[in-house]
């Protein structure tokens, strides 16, 4: 599903929360530069970063979790990658807060696809750039 079709963009609530913690650190911390008499030439990535944080606050819709033991935006999902391996955690979320490190899931990516709407103990089919994998739903659970 393309992004850019998308008027508002889905989020979850913890997503949110730290969008808004993350403008409103960065908002103080400019007004501490301009009472201290930081140039705006030199502050022009900071400034970026908040008007960037702005805008996306505003083109945001907070999605609240499905059911628990449904996976959704907001829902934590265990899964185990190919048989007998060892189970991964990961958050599914909205596009905007994916973070593979973070272990944080777009509903967009081929995973988060096949993910979403599935219960535990379902067998996924994702197909990816690396090639076709068979994924295993051990745990969903709500974080709401």
């Amino acid at each position: 599903m393309s992004t850019v079709a998308r008027q508002h963009e889905p989020i979850s609530r913890a997503g949110y929360e730290r969008l808004r913690a993350e403008l409103e650190r960065l908002v103080a911390l400019r007004r501490r530069q301009i009472a201290d008499g930081v140039p705006a030439e030199d502050s022009e990535e900071l400034e970026a970063r908040i008007d960037h944080l702005t805008t996306t606050l505003s083109r945001v819709r907070i999605v609240d979790p499905p059911e628990d033991g449904v996976a959704g935006i907001g829902s934590r999902v265990r899964l185990r990658m190919s048989r007998g391996a060892a189970t991964q955690e990961y958050e599914l979320v909205g596009p905007l807060e994916s973070d593979a490190r973070e272990r944080r899931i777009s509903i967009d990516s081929p995973v988060g696809q096949a993910l979403v709407g599935r219960r535990a103990g379902d067998v996924v089919t994702v197909e990816a750039p690396a090639g076709t994998r068979t994924v295993e739903i051990v745990d969903v659970r709500s974080e709401a």
